[in-house]
């Protein structure tokens, strides 16, 4: 149910067993489209015998078939750009954004959620090594965005994670 949700909404992320990493922007370049190497219709990877959806990636949307959900692009669903990696952002109630990397191998798909769990040790918290948490009136924990850190992170420290969720390319 938890990967079904960020899927359908990859609206990331509320029900993961980590703090979401929030961010006080989305990263880079906001897109008006889903970029074309990302179209198509894919299959999801995941626990042996588990049912898989669906899902299809077009210019504007995704829409998963067994749900019949279709989620659009808009200011509170954002696909932006930096230096070449993909990012899906989601804008949530307190104004603050949940942030995914996006990395396209081939026919494979892999979601990786920025995360951060304040009761974690530095070195299990492998976000604050690029960032320093502040916090908004409410102690909520969030980030600064700095691009250059996130994609530093993102290629050198989240990809050795284990993605959130993957596709694979029918």
């Amino acid at each position: 149910m938890k990967k079904l949700i960020l899927i359908a909404s990859i609206s990331l992320l509320l029900l993961s067993a980590c703090d979401n990493a929030k961010f006080n922007r989305y990263p880079g370049k906001k897109l008006d489209a889903i970029p074309q190497e990302l179209f198509g219709v894919y299959c999801e990877l995941g626990v042996k015998g588990k049912k898989k959806d669906k899902i299809s990636i077009e210019k504007d949307n995704w829409s998963v078939y067994s749900k019949d959900v279709k989620i659009y692009l808009n200011d509170s669903n954002v696909i932006s750009s930096y230096n070449g990696a993909y990012f899906y952002s989601t804008l949530n109630k307190d104004s603050l954004w949940n942030v995914c990397y996006i990395e396209p191998k081939g026919k494979i798909l892999n979601f990786y959620l920025f995360t951060y769990d304040k009761v974690l040790p530095k070195e299990k918290n492998t976000i604050l090594n690029y960032f320093y948490p502040k916090f908004n009136q409410d102690s909520t924990p969030f980030f600064i965005m700095d691009e250059e850190k996130l994609f530093r992170y993102s290629k050198n420290d989240l990809i050795k994670d284990k993605p959130l969720i993957r596709l694979k390319r029918n």
